[in-house]
C-alpha cells in the first residue's frame, strides 16, 4: 500500500526535481514512512540508499540552504587543464609536424590518421 503511494508521488514530481531536491525529497519521504522507509523509497524510485542517507544526514538541512547552488562549492569534475596543465602541448606535439593550412587560422588540417 505505502509503496504505491510513494511511487505515485514520485512520478508526479520527478520531472521538476534536480539532484539536490531529489535527495531532499527522498530523505523526507523515507523519514515519513517510518521503519523501512529508505527501502520503500529505494524500491519505488530507484534512488540509491547512499543518496537517501545523504539527504537524511546531509549538512544542507543543518544550515541555511543556498537556493542558487545544486552542488556544494568545489563539487563536480575538475577541468582537465587543472589536472594535467601540459595537456594542450602534449596534444599539439605529435600533430604539429604534419599540419597544413594557414598558420594564422585556428582551423588546421593534418595528414595523420587517428591510428597514427
Amino acid at each position: 500500500m505505502r509503496i504505491g503511494i510513494v511511487k505515485k508521488k514520485y512520478e508526479s514530481i520527478r520531472e521538476w526535481l534536480n539532484e539536490k531536491s531529489r535527495r531532499i525529497w527522498a530523505a523526507s519521504e523515507a523519514e515519513a514512512s517510518g521503519y523501512g522507509g529508505p527501502t520503500i523509497v529505494r524500491e519505488t524510485t530507484g534512488i540509491d540508499y547512499h543518496t537517501i542517507g545523504k539527504g537524511i544526514n546531509g549538512p544542507e538541512e543543518k544550515k541555511q540552504p543556498d537556493i542558487a547552488r545544486i552542488r556544494r562549492q568545489g563539487g563536480g569534475r575538475k577541468r582537465l587543464t587543472e589536472k594535467q596543465p601540459d595537456i594542450s602541448g602534449a596534444i599539439k606535439n605529435p600533430v604539429d609536424s604534419s599540419t597544413g593550412g594557414e598558420p594564422e587560422s585556428p582551423l588546421l588540417r593534418t595528414g595523420k590518421s587517428s591510428y597514427k
